[in-house]
């Protein structure tokens, strides 16, 4: 985003690789066509850049596209907040080497309990790209009507609010395309405040696993704050998918595990809040052991 309801977006990039390379970025519109170029900048290896439309970009929202010259690996993340410093209700989200014809969406909301997810797709095949989104409750059964529309060649676009879906909506989202597609998914609530970014998944065999590890989990963790963590796990293979979640704490020692049956495709199950943590800071490991694909999405809260 460049100034879009007061909103802007910066992007680091780091060089990964063990030679020098010339970095460019191309910002794209919603209506597709020709880009706008973002600079040419050398890059050491190791070293980070902060990028940023600046002012040759419209304000507006874009897809970016960020190449180097050399093929050295790149590694990026998107940081997002009011004002051009990015600096009030900040979220991040990582940049994408590929993506996939299909997208799974763990976490998604339409005015639930006052918070909505806008999500943004991103064509990243070479033709105009036709997709369909479908959104399901927590027990995998469809709700409402398909969205479909379609999306340029490189540009982004906005699924926000959708009229197709009911207002208190919590589930999941599947979204099928002619196109190989990236997508992000920001949740908000009615004041306008960001609360999370994150990236949606593309389905088996490239983003998911039969095994997902979480680094941090808080809950009710006293420490500078009240913090919990929550996360949405959602059933990325066919039929009945078994599940189970162990948390360590940061000595290594199993404190707690939960079991839990996705008994649809699509079907999704949160943890969150568990009353036999208390003061708990440590991490999580849920696996299926159906041996079938899932995908999560985690947010930590205050």
């Amino acid at each position: 985003k460049e100034g879009y309801v007061n909103r802007w977006s910066e992007i680091y990039v780091t060089n990964a690789g063990t030679r020098a390379t010339t970095i460019s970025i191309t910002y794209y519109p919603l209506s597709g066509g020709a880009g706008y170029s973002g600079g040419n900048y050398l890059l050491q290896p190791n070293i980070q850049r902060l990028f940023s439309p600046g002012s040759g970009v419209p304000d507006g929202v874009y897809s970016a596209i960020v190449t180097n010259s050399e093929n050295q690996p790149l590694a990026a993340v998107v940081l997002e907040g009011e004002g051009s410093g990015a600096n009030n209700w900040p979220a991040m989200y990582n940049a994408f080497s590929s993506g996939g014809t299909t997208l799974l969406g763990p976490l998604i909301k339409k005015n639930y309990v006052g918070n909505t997810t806008g999500i943004t797709l991103m064509n990243i095949g070479s033709s105009t790209a036709n997709f369909e989104a479908k959104y399901y409750d927590m027990s995998g059964n469809k709700q409402g009507n398909t969205v479909s529309a379609s999306i340029p060649a490189n540009a982004p676009y906005v699924l926000y609010n959708p009229s197709e879906i009911p207002d208190g909506f919590l589930g999941s989202v599947r979204i099928t395309s002619s196109q190989p597609l990236v997508g992000q998914m920001s949740e908000g609530n009615g004041s306008g405040g960001l609360r999370l970014m994150s990236n949606l998944f593309p389905a088996p065999p490239v983003g998911s696993a039969t095994i997902i590890h979480l680094p941090i989990w808080y809950d009710n963790y006293t420490t500078g704050g009240s913090w919990m963590s929550g996360v949405n796990v959602q059933n990325a293979g066919t039929g009945i998918n078994n599940i189970t979640a162990t948390w360590f704490n940061q000595n290594g020692y199993l404190i707690l595990t939960r079991t839990a049956t996705l008994a649809n495709t699509n079907d999704s199950h949160n943890f969150y809040e568990l009353p036999e943590l208390n003061n708990f800071i440590g991490s999580v490991v849920i696996e299926s052991t159906s041996n079938k694909p899932i995908v999560a999405v985690s947010n930590v809260r205050n």
